[in-house]
């Protein structure tokens, strides 16, 4: 009879670990997750950043190249090219 009580929480400790260790690895396939789909959102904002100063600079040239078309040919820039 001791054996079968001493067989039975054998299995019961056994099964706990089981569980235990599902748990364990389900947790760290979440947190795998969740850490891709961070860098995910994070590689997303910077495409973004770098489409916006894109789309930036492109209208800040064509303002310039729309004044430098308006502008008479017989004018020319002011300013200096050196620094």
């Amino acid at each position: 009879m001791v054996e079968w009580i001493i067989g039975l929480f054998v299995m019961l400790i056994g099964a706990l670990g089981v569980l235990f260790t599902q748990r364990n690895t389900a947790r760290k396939k979440a947190d795998d997750a969740n850490r891709a789909a961070s860098h995910e959102r994070a590689a997303r904002e910077i495409e973004q950043r770098i489409n916006d100063a894109g789309a930036k600079a492109r209208k800040e040239s064509s303002e310039v190249q729309r004044e430098a078309d308006n502008r008479p040919a017989t004018d020319r820039p002011t300013g200096s090219f050196r620094r």
